[in-house]
């Protein structure tokens, strides 16, 4: 999986990193951040900066995330115009020009199928994946691949890989929030009890004075 994870450098300043990805840069530039190394952005604008980072990659920091793993089947050409393709936030297939052919993201294996490739010009070359392929790219954040499983590209069929493994980390996380959604609802239901008996005692005291 890749690391997305936000960082306090001090009480004003905060870094992020982060997988390259060119939704995330023309949101990063629009947020006022700055590169050097890293992304850094003015602490004031933490929220938005997670809100960006679950948009694209499905979450704001990879070491508390669920992650599960996708199938995609491509029913026809998918291609990128000089540029690589991405989906749920990952870099699936990148090509460097019309002859380069083109290189597998990390976590990505083909299923079946042909390798994507490039193609296009010289000039206005293209990252493309041929119809009938199957690829497999694992780990990525649950809400990223739900999004992908729920609205796939035309001509995509996304599907949940059966069988898929769940990590120990992944499940005494949700195990935490599960835990916590529990405490809450106790936490209701014993204000909720106490509002009624109140109500059953006013009531109580109002027959008894009249």
């Amino acid at each position: 999986m890749t690391k997305v994870k936000i960082e306090k450098i001090d009480d004003k300043t905060i870094s992020v990193e982060c997988p390259y990805h060119p939704d995330a840069i023309d949101m990063f530039r629009t947020t006022g951040g700055k590169f050097n190394k890293l992304w850094i952005f003015d602490a004031r604008d933490e929220d938005r900066v997670k809100d960006i980072l679950v948009d694209v990659f499905g979450t704001h920091d990879s070491e508390q995330c669920e992650t599960i793993d996708i199938q995609m089947a491509f029913e026809e050409d998918d291609y990128a115009a000089k540029e690589a393709l991405y989906y749920a936030g990952r870099q699936v297939a990148r090509a460097m020009g019309r002859d380069s052919g083109a290189k597998l993201g990390d976590g990505v294996v083909v299923i079946e199928g042909r390798a994507p490739r490039s193609g296009g010009s010289a000039k206005n070359w293209t990252t493309v994946i041929s119809a009938g392929t199957v690829l497999e790219i694992r780990d990525i954040p649950k809400p990223a691949a739900d999004e992908l499983i729920n609205n796939p590209p035309e001509g995509v069929v996304v599907s949940l890989v059966r069988g898929a493994s769940i990590s120990m980390e992944s499940l005494q996380l949700r195990r935490a929030e599960l835990l916590s959604e529990l405490a809450d609802t106790e936490s209701l239901i014993a204000s909720k009890e106490a509002e009624s008996k109140l109500d059953e005692q006013e009531e109580m005291d109002c027959e008894m004075g009249m």
